[in-house]
């Protein structure tokens, strides 16, 4: 999860990946925050706070993060600003296990603002939200 201020996201974000049901999970919160927001919940179940270098660009952030730990072979993004429902994780896994394919994720998202208590439904039919995509590490070093 790429990180860069609005602590208040990053703990919701922290709690929704948490109750994952997906048991073999790590979150790394690759921090470009100067002052670093993150955060007494670090270094335990399964989340690793790293203090980052801005490299500028959203891709080349995720890419200096996707290239810290190579023993995992499945990568998640995981946004700070997103919920994620518990089996988000779980099922992925299953559908790129169960497929053979190198990449999955979602066209349709339930976005939620808390503050202004409202929920909306996003749908881009033609293309995979960003924020949903799961792929092999295969893949990303091939792309």
């Amino acid at each position: 999860m790429l990180v860069n201020g609005r602590p208040e996201m990053v703990a919701r974000a922290i709690r929704s990946f948490r109750a994952q049901t997906y048991e073999r999970k790590r979150l790394l919160l690759w921090d470009s925050t100067p002052e670093l927001i993150c955060c007494d919940q670090t270094e335990h179940d399964g989340v690793y706070h790293i203090p980052a270098a801005d490299a500028g660009s959203i891709g080349a952030l995720r890419n200096a993060a996707n290239g810290f730990w190579t023993k995992f072979p499945i990568i998640a993004h995981w946004d700070s600003d997103d919920w994620s429902d518990p089996k988000r994780l779980a099922l992925q896994v299953k559908v790129i296990k169960d497929t053979k394919k190198a990449v999955c994720g979602f066209s349709t998202m339930l976005f939620v603002d808390e503050e202004k208590q409202k929920a909306w439904r996003y749908r881009a039919p033609d293309r995979v939200i960003g924020s949903s995509l799961m792929y092999t590490r295969e893949f990303w070093q091939h792309n």
